[in-house]
C-alpha cells in the first residue's frame, strides 16, 4: 500500500513519535510510507529526507508551542505539496487544521479511505482544560471540541489509544467496525537495558545515589504533584536525584526546595536519552485524577518498561490496567504521599528493582512491541478499504 501519515507535531516530539514507529514498521513490511510532519526550524520551506524507508517531509511552522496544529500557512503549504500526489490509505493523527485539511484533500482526491487517530483528549473537559491562561482556555475550548469531535464520525475508521477515547468515539456515533484500540508500542530495538553503574561512570553520575527518571512534557498540576513527592521523598531518602529528560515545558527546578538535586537536559539526542534511562533506579509518572490525563496514553511509560527498570505511577486512567499486580512496578493512589511511599519501597528493595526491571522487558517485548502493533493496524487497513468501498489511488 501507498501509505500518509499526517501528524500536526514537530518531528522528534509529542504524537510524531507514535506516527513514526507505525511508519517505520510500516516501510519494513514492503509498503511506501509518507510521514508529514511540522520541521522544527522551517519556517519557509519544505524539506523532504528518507529515513528508516519512509519519505519524511517537514513543513514549515510560524507558531511556535501550544497552538500547533492551527497554523494557516503550514495547512496550506501542505495542501499545495500533497496534491496530486497518490496514495491508497490516509492516516491523520488528530484532526486540528494542519492535519484534517490536507488529509481529506488527499482521500477524496484518491477516493483513499480516511483514518483518524485520536491520541488525546484535547477538548471540552480534556487537556484545553489545564491551560493556566484563563482567556486563551476560554478561546480555545469550543475550537479544540469542534475539531476534536466533528470529523470522527465521518471518517472511514478510527484509531483510538486508550479505553477511554475508546468509548468516547462510540458515544459521538463512530461505529464499533470503524475502530481500532491502538496502544503507543515500546521501542524495544532503540532503547536496550544496560549497566546502571556502567552508565553513571560514563557520564559522571554517583553509583551511591538514587536516581528517579522521568521523560518529556507534563501538564502544571502533574508537574506540582511531581515536584510535591520529590520535596517529601528528600525528608526521607536524602540521597535521591531527578532527572527529567528531554523537552520539558516546566522548570521543576524552581519549584523544588533543593533545584541542585533535579537535572533538567532539554532536548537529546536518541542515544544520550537511552543512556541516561540506564543511569535511574526506577521512573515516575505522575498523573493526577483527571479527564485529560484519563484520555492519554503516554509514550513514556513503554518506553520506561522497553529501559528494564521498574516504575512508580499513579493510578490514573489504562495505565492502571497495564500496572495492576504489581509485577513491573508500584502503583499508587493520585497523591505525593502516594508516590514516595512507592518509591521508597522500591529503593530499600534492591531484590524488586532488579526483578521488576525484568518483568517491565518482558511485558514490553510480549505486549508492546511496535511492529506487533503494526500488524493489527495492518489488518484493520486492509479490512477499511474493503468495507469501504475505496480502492485508493
Amino acid at each position: 500500500m501507498k501509505v500518509l501519515l499526517v501528524t500536526l507535531n514537530q518531528v522528534h516530539q509529542g504524537t510524531y513519535w507514535r506516527a513514526y514507529h507505525l511508519g517505520q514498521n510500516l516501510a519494513r513490511r514492503g509498503h511506501q510510507v509518507t510521514l508529514v510532519a511540522t520541521g522544527r526550524n522551517n519556517r519557509f520551506n519544505i524539506s523532504v529526507t528518507y529515513t528508516e524507508g519512509m519519505e519524511l517531509v517537514e513543513t514549515p511552522d510560524l507558531w511556535q508551542g501550544k497552538l500547533r496544529g492551527y497554523e494557516l500557512w503550514n495547512t496550506i503549504r501542505r495542501m499545495i505539496w500533497l496534491r496530486g500526489r497518490n496514495y491508497d490509505i490516509v492516516h491523520g493523527f488528530e484532526a486540528r487544521p494542519t492535519v484534517i485539511y490536507p488529509a481529506r484533500m488527499v482521500a477524496r482526491n484518491n477516493k483513499a479511505p480516511l483514518i483518524l487517530d485520536w491520541a488525546d483528549w484535547f477538548g471540552r473537559g480534556g487537556s484545553v482544560e489545564e491551560r493556566s491562561n484563563p482567556l486563551l482556555k476560554n478561546l480555545l475550548r469550543p475550537i479544540e471540541t469542534y475539531y476534536e469531535e466533528n470529523f470522527r464520525p465521518g471518517a472511514d475508521g478510527n484509531t483510538v489509544i486508550n479505553s477511554t477515547l475508546f468509548q468516547r468515539a462510540q458515544s459521538l456515533g463512530v461505529n464499533l467496525s470503524q475502530l481500532l484500540l491502538l496502544p503507543n508500542g515500546a521501542d524495544t530495538q532503540r532503547i536496550q537495558p544496560s549497566s546502571k553503574n556502567a552508565a553513571r561512570i560514563r557520564l559522571g553520575l554517583p553509583l551511591d545515589a538514587r536516581i528517579i527518571g522521568y521523560i518529556g512534557t507534563i501538564f502544571l498540576r502533574d508537574a506540582q504533584l511531581m515536584s510535591e513527592a520529590f520535596d517529601h521523598l528528600q525528608t526521607i531518602s536524602q540521597e535521591t536525584r531527578l532527572i527529567i529528560m528531554g523537552n520539558c515545558p516546566i522548570d521543576l527546578g524552581q519549584m523544588v526546595k533543593q533545584p541542585e538535586l533535579v537535572q533538567q537536559t532539554g532536548f537529546l539526542k536518541d542515544d544520550k536519552l537511552v543512556e541516561l534511562m540506564a543511569c535511574c533506579d526506577l521512573f515516575w509518572l505522575p498523573l493526577t485524577d483527571s479527564p485529560a490525563n484519563n484520555g492519554r496514553f503516554p509514550l513514556k511509560l513503554t518506553d520506561y518498561l522497553a529501559a528494564g527498570r521498574p516504575v512508580v505511577a499513579t493510578s490514573v486512567g489504562d495505565v492502571a490496567k497495564i500496572m495492576e499486580g504489581g509485577t513491573v512496578g508500584v502503583l499508587t493512589p493520585p497523591s505525593a504521599q502516594g508516590l514516595v511511599e512507592g518509591t521508597v519501597s522500591l529503593l530499600n528493595d534492591e531484590g524488586k528493582l532488579q526483578s521488576m526491571g525484568l518483568a517491565a522487558r518482558e511485558l514490553a517485548e510480549k505486549h508492546y512491541r511496535w511492529d506487533h502493533l503494526t500488524d493489527g493496524l495492518i489488518d484493520f487497513y486492509t479490512r477499511i478499504i474493503k468495507h469501504s468501498g475505496n480502492t485508493g489511488g
